[in-house]
């Protein structure tokens, strides 16, 4: 475990699925849901969606599209598909089965007494936190919400986390990811990136030395002791 000191931190910034609340098994079971009302089957257990899911969105689509023979030829459209799993996925949080990570409440709790500015850096759209926040008040400590309507390119690509950059007008960030793309996307900035990985998350190549890691953001906490 890598000892540092968050105090020279002006900023926390915080990817949102599957690192502040457990959504990842909701949009697992909302592709097999999805691809299931095509009258395909998707053969993949938890493990393997992350595999793919947690690299790029294109490899998630590249990852159905190979798993489920013609699937392809009857829509080839993605955008078509992951509209039609994001419906799915809508409902699924509208039935209020969610919970935080490992670590993630507590974290948030200690840092809503310090003055550290705290964003989410997320790929999903407002439409969704917005729902997750009303289940899971305590994430309302988080002041700005930079959602997918604020930039650009998704994650691999950095606009997001340049646009918390500029909304927040830090200089010393911090940066909180659970996968290879948010990571890739935190290497292209200033920002200081974290690797929070499960250990139930698959294997994955090694990360450059810049990057600190952790399995949860339980590990995280007692490293907080020196901003009290």
């Amino acid at each position: 475990m890598q000892a540092f000191n968050f105090s020279k931190f002006d900023s926390f910034f915080f990817d949102f699925d599957g690192l502040l609340v457990d959504t990842e098994s909701l949009h697992y079971h909302s592709y097999l849901e999805m691809v299931e009302t095509q009258g395909f089957q998707l053969d993949w257990d938890f493990t393997t969606y992350l595999t793919h899911a947690l690299k790029s969105t294109a490899a998630l689509r590249n990852g159905i599209y190979s798993a489920t023979p013609g699937l392809f030829e009857k829509e080839s459209e993605w955008d078509v598909l992951r509209s039609q799993k994001q419906a799915i996925y809508k409902q699924k949080l509208l039935d209020g089965h969610l919970k935080f990570m490992e670590g993630a409440k507590e974290l948030l709790a200690k840092l809503s007494n310090l003055p550290i500015k705290k964003a989410v850096v997320t790929n999903s759209p407002k439409e969704q936190t917005d729902v997750i926040r009303k289940f899971l008040p305590e994430l309302n400590v988080i002041e700005l919400w930079v959602t997918r309507e604020l930039y650009n390119e998704a994650k691999p690509s950095p606009d997001s986390y340049l646009k918390a950059l500029e909304l927040t007008n830090s200089t010393t960030a911090v940066g909180f990811e659970d996968s290879l793309k948010g990571i890739n996307s935190l290497l292209q900035t200033s920002i200081q990136p974290v690797y929070i990985k499960p250990k139930c998350y698959p294997a994955n190549d090694p990360l450059p030395s810049r990057v600190w890691k952790f399995s949860s953001l339980m590990e995280v906490l007692p490293l907080h002791n020196t901003l009290v």
